[in-house]
């Protein structure tokens, strides 16, 4: 987006503040005393080798693996409360992959069936993180949803010259969620939005779209891409 001249710089910035929490956690240091033939380098090979033992939830654990919470200028959570619970336990957070829509988190993945219009076999599943991605931002929606933020994509498209998708999720939509799946973990209701980035990353949701969409869309945009420099 940078490069196309469609966002700051400062957006640039974002990828080091998002990151480097992430790596920091996973990180094990080494330093020069574990190479010392020393009584002290002993100790602190013997140290290191306790750790190794005790780190068994990080190997087979889902949150070592999934639990990346995005805090920066590239996700929008005015709109939001404070986020759903964290965990502080190194274990907990470890071995509970927490999973939300929340500005920052991963879009939650969801099993949903392409609606049938035509007789034949039914159509494979598909994940809501194949519909997003690709290159470009989506917003998801529910019943009632499309009509109100169909035109808000539009003006957004053509004012700061991007490509956002939008789908509808919901019985008798474009994609059925069958088992409620998506429902259960949207966080708005049918007819608000879920925006992701072309990361799969939630950049921002509103929970209830009413007479005061008009705009909105475009400040998150022009907030979350960051001014030019």
């Amino acid at each position: 987006m940078v490069l196309k001249g469609k966002a700051g710089d400062a957006l640039l910035r974002s990828y080091d503040s998002e990151r480097q929490p992430v790596g920091q956690y996973v990180r094990v240091r080494i330093d020069r005393l574990l190479e010392e033939d020393s009584v002290e380098g002993a100790e602190k090979r013997s140290g290191l080798r306790k750790i190794f033992h005790d780190l068994e939830e990080d190997y087979g654990g889902l949150g070592s693996e999934m639990n990346q919470w995005y805090r920066s200028s590239a996700v929008y959570t005015s709109d939001d409360g404070d986020g759903p619970p964290w965990p502080t336990d190194r274990r907990e957070r470890a071995m509970r992959y927490v999973e939300s829509s929340y500005p920052g988190f991963r879009v939650p993945h969801v099993w949903l069936m392409k609606r049938k219009t035509s007789s034949g076999p039914r159509p494979p599943l598909t994940s809501t993180r194949d519909l997003c991605g690709k290159g470009r931002f989506t917003l998801l929606t529910g019943v009632g949803g499309a009509a109100i933020w169909n035109p808000e994509v539009e003006k957004v498209n053509k004012d700061l010259d991007v490509d956002i998708l939008v789908y509808s999720i919901g019985w008798g939509q474009e994609y059925e969620d069958t088992f409620f799946g998506w429902q259960d973990r949207r966080g708005v209701e049918q007819e608000g939005a879920v925006l992701v980035r072309p990361d799969l990353t939630v950049a921002w949701r509103y929970k209830s779209a009413g007479s005061e969409v008009a705009g909105k869309l475009l400040s998150v945009m022009k907030a979350v891409l960051s001014p030019k420099e």
